[in-house]
């Protein structure tokens, strides 16, 4: 945010995806994460000095071995690793996690202030539940408590990142039309203190990407 660095995925060797960061005057990009299953997705905190990433925790040893060998095949009824959110600072302190332990987290965004995370969860990590039974939740930092702001039933809202307004008033998101319903997926905007929710573009077909 204070345009002095540059931060992106990478794929490593061991096929892990980690957070890179190059820093004014751009010289070599240095990794600042180093999660075993690697980083799903980040965001910045306004100061520029952290970053909000979700990635599982370290494997268990048994999976670890089978993908030495190479058996890195997914059953969509097994359980996934349940993904955190955690507080990475780019000076190279280690990650903090924050948030509760007992969700799976899709994907989360910090709000302009810094003091709140929007983040998309579901209470199922298994594949063929957690995208159709997602939730939009508020994670207040200061007080360390979540609460709800709306179920997500659509597979697009829960692989869509929220979207804050610059006021912090305002939370865009995708999902369908209606509760229950799978699809199509639309832009709603949700005001964060009466969780009232406007459907914003009733001629989009489908959402690709909510920036």
């Amino acid at each position: 945010p204070d345009g002095r660095h540059f931060a992106y995925l990478a794929e490593r060797d061991d096929h892990t995806a980690q957070v890179v960061v190059l820093s004014k005057p751009f010289s070599e990009p240095r990794a600042i994460t180093c999660f075993a299953s690697g980083v799903r997705s980040f965001s910045w905190f306004p100061d520029s000095k952290a970053l909000l990433v979700t990635a599982p925790p370290d494997l268990p040893p048994a999976k670890k071995k089978a993908l030495d060998r190479k058996d890195d095949a997914r059953d969509v009824e097994a359980d996934e690793p349940k993904a955190r959110m955690w507080i990475v600072n780019i000076g190279g302190q280690k990650p903090r996690p924050v948030g509760p332990h007992n969700l799976h987290v899709r994907n989360a965004a910090v709000s302009p202030d810094g003091r709140r995370i929007a983040f998309v969860a579901s209470p199922h990590p298994r594949l063929s539940l957690c995208a159709r039974r997602c939730e939009l939740r508020l994670l207040d930092l200061g007080a360390n408590s979540t609460r709800l702001l709306r179920k997500i039933s659509s597979g697009g809202g829960a692989d869509t990142p929220p979207s804050w307004s610059p006021d912090g008033k305002l939370i865009a998101f995708d999902d369908a039309s209606r509760v229950g319903q799978l699809g199509p997926d639309y832009v709603f905007a949700m005001d964060v203190a009466t969780r009232r929710s406007v459907w914003i573009d009733r001629a989009a077909d489908r959402v690709s990407y909510l920036p």
